[in-house]
């Protein structure tokens, strides 16, 4: 995952150190395993809208669509940062239908979808994550995970962030 080509363009855009990388490739690590066991092919619990390695969403059913989201900010990431798109014929082949599924992506597409979509969001301080200045918890709590603002909900998913990361 630390040789991912978009990880690679974002390290270099941004005067990342080599240790800045890994560190935010860890992040993406304490995502995936926070919210699929690092399972690239899992569908959410219970049949839940999140897909893929990071969960996203689909649209359909009580989605709210972070797939589309999550593409166009790759595209964006793509055109902004003057990077080739690696995504195969096959990744593409998904991520063109009307409510694609990340489930159904390969790994890579994933990790690469991730790291853009994180890059192109207009609050995330990605470079605070880099630099060891946001920990992982309160990034993924702030700006992955779309649960709401309740308090006890969110006390929960803390809860759950450190039990899935702990090893």
């Amino acid at each position: 995952m630390a040789d991912n080509p978009i990880l690679n363009a974002l390290a270099s855009k941004r005067g990342w150190s080599e240790e800045d990388k890994k560190r935010f490739a860890g992040f993406a690590k304490a995502v995936a395993q926070t919210e699929s066991k690092s399972d690239p092919k899992a569908y959410q619990y219970k049949g839940g809208p999140g897909r893929g390695k990071y969960q996203f969403e689909v649209a359909s059913g009580k989605g709210s669509g972070t797939n589309k989201v999550a593409i166009q900010r790759y595209k964006n990431f793509l055109k902004q940062y003057e990077v080739e798109d690696t995504l195969s014929k096959e990744d593409w082949e998904e991520l063109s239908r009307p409510d694609p599924d990340f489930a159904r992506i390969s790994e890579t597409a994933q990790d690469s979808i991730f790291f853009a979509h994180h890059a192109m969001h207009p609050k995330h301080p990605v470079s605070k994550v880099a630099k060891g200045e946001l920990d992982y918890e309160d990034a993924w709590l702030e700006y992955h995970w779309a649960g709401g603002d309740d308090p006890i909900v969110r006390a929960k998913r803390r809860a759950h962030f450190r039990l899935a990361n702990f090893f």
